[in-house]
């Protein structure tokens, strides 16, 4: 059995994960969880969606990894988010530009 484990940004890419690619996976062997990026930790409650913060991200990946030796992982997030990924200034998107 191969372990998948997806770190994504918010419910929309966990449901994508959960609904679509984790049965298709599923028939090939592979066991795919998705769980949203945590993004803080307040009197003992997690907070999780909305990765916009690069450190933050590893630490959950990283936290996640540590669980389980024989996962791979992967991420999904918006191209748009979290700006402080190492070479994200390489791709710099405008949004606001628009073509007359």
């Amino acid at each position: 059995m191969i372990y998948i484990n997806v770190i994504v940004e918010g419910p929309t890419e966990e449901t994508f994960i959960r609904d679509v690619l984790a049965p298709y996976w599923g028939e090939k062997g592979i066991f795919a969880q998705a769980r949203c990026v945590e993004t803080g930790r307040k009197k003992g409650r997690i907070y999780r969606g909305g990765g916009r913060s690069y450190e933050k991200i590893k630490r959950d990946v990283s936290r996640w990894l540590s669980q389980r030796n024989d996962a791979w992982c992967t991420t999904m997030f918006d191209l748009y988010g979290p700006v402080d990924f190492p070479g994200r200034a390489e791709y710099p998107l405008d949004f606001h530009h628009t073509k007359k």
